[in-house]
């Protein structure tokens, strides 16, 4: 299994970002330091770079589900509790669902279990 060095250069998602937030203010506990040498604003960046130089990042795992089935990158799980991100589609008061919108939101949990079994 991989192992992380002290000082591995990270390659992190551009704030607001909810691992990179988590991370900015884990980066202010004593003896907590990161080697930031790049922001990127997608994945498709990020994704790049780490398999042209030597980096990491901390990524979620369906983020490179893709890769990791190809074996282009390789993951190291940083903890054994499952991390839960509640996403939420919302629409305005002012700008209520149509008929289209409400058939589409319809489809996305489909679409989301569909996606979760691809990167299981």
């Amino acid at each position: 299994m991989p192992t992380c060095r002290a000082g591995l250069p990270l390659v992190l998602p551009v704030p607001p970002n909810a691992t990179r937030n988590l991370l900015d203010k884990l980066r202010h506990r004593p003896g907590f330091e990161l080697n930031l040498v790049l922001e990127g604003s997608s994945s498709v960046i990020i994704k790049s770079m780490l398999t042209r130089h030597d980096c990491a990042s901390v990524l979620p795992r369906h983020a490179i589900a893709d890769e990791l089935r190809l074996g282009t990158l390789a993951a190291v799980p940083l903890s054994e509790r499952v991390f839960r991100q509640h996403v939420l589609l919302a629409t305005s008061t002012q700008q209520p669902f149509t008929l289209a919108s409400k058939a589409v939101a319809a489809l996305i949990p489909g679409v989301v279990n569909a996606a979760l079994a691809r990167t299981a």
